[in-house]
């Protein structure tokens, strides 16, 4: 009960420490450079998640294994925190402050002129959204988990799956934001998204070397999405 409770405490300061990441690389980004900008933090996000994966390598044998990876990626949070300190505020933020200059702004009000003068593009990012999580959130969660007692493969095995599919899913993140920049958005999301479908089925439902196939495609695709949306 601990754990979950704590988990779930985690998981919405994870998010709203991504959303932000995700908001400051966008405001300082210049339009024609704002997909290449956004898959340079997926593609930084990837490392991390292979990082992770070769340490488990090393220690998810045993039953600490877990708790020292956790423990291990606290303690840099702890410089972190110290090194954010030296963090600038955006210049569009800055700007934004100026020009309120001693004039409340209710919480809800940015929210209240979003719904109310884009209110089929609030609509549709949202029914986009939604059912993609739904299925990606657990598919990408469970995928360790299911490779080990379906398939049978080694803490090891997998590890070497994230250090292989790893630096590809980085190079598709660079190649899917410079292409958006080039094509546009709407395109590249919807290409990522049906890939990320298929790859996500062949990877569940197939067998043999098809495993492989669809989890190294599903990454690279979900990432993708993850930039795209």
């Amino acid at each position: 009960v601990l754990f979950v409770a704590a988990r779930f405490v985690v998981r919405i300061f994870l998010a709203a420490e991504d959303t932000l990441a995700v908001v400051v690389a966008a405001a300082e980004s210049a339009a024609a450079r704002r997909g290449l900008a956004l898959g340079i933090l997926a593609a930084l996000g990837g490392v991390g998640h292979g990082l992770a994966a070769v340490s488990y390598a090393v220690v998810g044998g045993g039953p600490q294994g877990w708790r020292l990876l956790y423990l291990a990626a606290a303690l840099p949070l702890v410089v972190i925190a110290w090194l954010r300190r030296s963090l600038g505020e955006t210049r569009r933020f800055a700007a934004h402050q100026a020009r309120l200059a001693g004039v409340g702004v209710p919480l809800v009000r940015p929210l209240a002129a979003l719904l109310r003068e884009h209110p089929r593009r609030v609509a549709a990012l949202a029914a986009m959204i939604l059912p993609i999580y739904l299925v990606t959130a657990p598919a990408v969660g469970f995928q360790s988990k299911f490779l080990q007692e379906t398939h049978g493969y080694a803490p090891a095995t997998i590890a070497l799956l994230y250090l292989v599919g790893g630096g590809a899913s980085i190079a598709a993140q660079l190649a899917t934001g410079r292409i958006s920049d080039a094509v546009g958005r709407r395109p590249a999301a919807l290409v990522m998204t049906a890939l990320t479908a298929r790859a996500t089925l062949v990877l569940y439902r197939g067998s043999g070397p098809w495993v492989i196939v669809g989890w190294l495609l599903m990454m690279a695709s979900y990432l993708g999405v993850d930039v795209m949306v």
